[in-house]
């Protein structure tokens, strides 16, 4: 019998592996390992906080320290770092959910529509952004319930400005493994019309009705998705034909 893959959880700008806390038990309860990982990106001290390339790195390690088979899961600005990274032969599947997810040559900032930062973001001034409180729930967490809204604005933190104009030098992780791309067709952070065009270089693509962040908001359907990618996986991870 084939030993379920684990999911690597990787998160996006502002956020940290507290963002996953409540789908993670829906995954045990569908009996799928995970792990999580803190992206230096992320942080309170700007002098501290790690660019594209030591976020990768993060993910590499993370992945190559989990035993048996992975697949990495990543949110919004995690696809960036996760397009970057170099994966060794454990990783049998990427899936991005929401994110951005670049070629070659191509930063977070290129996927956008030309033009300033988006309203919810706040530039500090010493290198790093953070989110407007007023507009993090309508952009975030506008089907979570207020508790949770409220819980996870709470917890948001300073990100490296430079990430969002970094420009990703390789895109072999998602050339050289199959992956799913999860579009959510309410959302404003990574927008879905962004999510349209990026997700068209996955090899499955499956829609989910919501906002920026179903891990909060819809926990069970969430992990049921992610259930019926990993179950459907094939010895090669599952790469659709042309």
């Amino acid at each position: 019998m084939r030993e379920t893959p684990s999911l690597l959880l990787v998160h996006g700008a502002w956020h940290g592996p507290w963002c996953w806390e409540k789908l993670t038990p829906e995954l045990d309860a569908r009996g799928i390992p995970w792990r999580t990982v803190a992206l230096p990106c992320v942080g309170d001290d700007p002098k501290l906080l790690g660019g594209v390339a030591e976020d990768a790195r993060a993910i590499e390690a993370a992945a190559g320290a989990i035993p048996g088979d992975v697949v990495v899961l990543a949110h919004s600005y995690g696809g960036i770092p996760t397009t970057e990274a170099r994966f060794g032969a454990n990783v049998k599947r990427l899936i991005y959910l929401g994110a951005f997810m670049p070629d070659a040559g191509q930063s977070l900032a290129d996927l956008l529509p030309p033009g300033p930062l988006p309203p919810f973001v706040v530039d500090n001034g010493d290198g790093t952004t953070s989110v407007r409180p007023d507009l993090a729930v309508p952009t975030f967490y506008a089907d979570c319930d207020p508790a949770t809204a409220a819980w996870a604005v709470a917890r948001l933190r300073h990100h490296n400005g430079i990430c969002n104009v970094t420009k990703v030098s390789r895109a072999a992780s998602w050339r050289d493994i199959p992956s799913s791309y999860i579009l959510l067709t309410e959302d404003f952070a990574c927008p879905t019309i962004v999510q349209r065009a990026v997700s068209r270089q996955a090899d499955q693509v499956i829609e989910m009705t919501g906002c920026h962040s179903p891990f909060l908001s819809k926990p069970a359907e969430l992990a049921n998705v992610l259930s019926g990618i990993i179950e459907h996986m094939g010895s090669n991870g599952m790469r659709r034909s042309a």
